[in-house]
């Protein structure tokens, strides 16, 4: 289990890697939401999380400031 979980956390940064080189924005932030999901769910990892999700947050509010996003978590 350990094994596909180092596995899929290599795929969402490589995700995240291609999206930064195409420079789409929403994207981007996507990748890292998604990136803090991954931390928050399958390594009980609540710090790492926020980072990704504050990433997101960022991007998000300068992009698309009417995306929906884990803004209640960093209220937290």
């Amino acid at each position: 289990a350990a094994q596909r979980k180092d596995q899929a956390l290599q795929y969402f940064m490589q995700e995240l890697k291609l999206r930064q080189k195409i420079d789409n924005k929403i994207e981007i932030a996507n990748s890292y939401e998604n990136i803090g999901d991954f931390f928050r769910k399958n390594l009980n990892d609540f710090e790492e999380a926020i980072g990704y999700y504050r990433q997101a947050l960022l991007l998000q509010q300068k992009y698309a400031p009417d995306f929906k996003t884990r803004e209640r978590l960093l209220l937290k």
